[in-house]
This record gives C-alpha cells, sequence and structure tokens, in this order.
C-alpha cells in the first residue's frame, strides 16, 4: 500500500516525466537501512521502516504542502515510533551485549577512525542517545546507566 501511494505522489503534470523524483526507486535501491547488530525484533525492524518513510515523506516528498496540523502529526508518530524502538531494543536481552561486544572489538583493531564497522557503531550509538532524549526520563536514566555499565565513558570537552 505504501508504494502505491509514493507512486501516486511521484506524479506530477507540470514536471516532465524525465525529470520527476523516483521515490520509490530511492526507498527500494538507494537508501540502505544497516544494522550495525541484527535486530531480531520484526516489529522493531518494521517500525524502524516505517519511520524513516514517515520521515521521508514528512521532509522530502510534502514539506511545501503539509499544513501545521499534519506536520505535528506524522512528527508525533515518529516521536512515539522512535520512544518504542528504544525502548524495545533496550529491552532485548542481547542486543546491547551485542553491540558493546562488537564495539569494544572494533576498538581495539588498528586504525580504529579508518575502521567502518567502528564508524558505523559509533554513529549508531549516537543516534540510540539522541532517540533516547524523547523518553521518559526514568526510561531514559534507566538506559544510560545500562550504557555506563556495559562500557560507556561520556567524555565532556
Amino acid at each position: 500500500f505504501v508504494w502505491e501511494v509514493l507512486g501516486s505522489l511521484e506524479y506530477d503534470p507540470d514536471v516532465p516525466a524525465e525529470n520527476r523524483t523516483q521515490h520509490r526507486e530511492f526507498l527500494k535501491n538507494v537508501a540502505v537501512f544497516k544494522e550495525v547488530v541484527p535486530i531480531t525484533n520484526e516489529v522493531t525492524k518494521a517500525k524502524i521502516h516505517q519511520t524513516y518513510r514517515i520521515q521521508y515523506l514528512k521532509d522530502v516528498i510534502l514539506p511545501s504542502v503539509l499544513d501545521d496540523q499534519v506536520f505535528q502529526t506524522l512528527h508525533s508518530i515518529m516521536l512515539f515510533n522512535n520512544a518504542e524502538v528504544v525502548r524495545e531494543l533496550d529491552e532485548d536481552p542481547l542486543f546491547l551485549n551485542a553491540l558493546f561486544e562488537k564495539l569494544n572489538a572494533a576498538t581495539t583493531s588498528t586504525a580504529t577512525e579508518e575502521n567502518e564497522e567502528w564508524t558505523d557503531l559509533i554513529f549508531f550509538l549516537q543516534e540510540l542517545c539522541q532517540l533516547a532524549n524523547g523518553l521518559q526520563i526514568q526510561h531514559r536514566t534507566e538506559l544510560y546507566q545500562k550504557l555506563y555499565e556495559l562500557g560507556l565513558q561520556i567524555q565532556h570537552r
């Protein structure tokens, strides 16, 4: 259903066919979903994909035609999805341990800054912490405590 809606949004009678943005092509073949650590919960994975598509819709396809109410609705859906994803990853008994095992293994390898896996892991951890800001304070504190216990050291500069 999503692909049909995106297809209809590709059509713009004012733009020649060869100049139209191919949103379906981009989302299916260009946008890449990287799993730095396998996510075993298919519902969580589906929610990540749904949130990405909503964000793409909100930021790329419809920004000029959205009114404030629809914009806020899409933004709220994204916030709730992100909070659920962070909670589900936090509650997965193996996920965070696997993340830190990979991070520690990548950190001990030579030329850490040039190691693509290490960079992807750091970006993922950064995004996880950024998304955690949308959690209620109790859940956010519990997640940060768990990350600290697993070995995350935050340095202030």
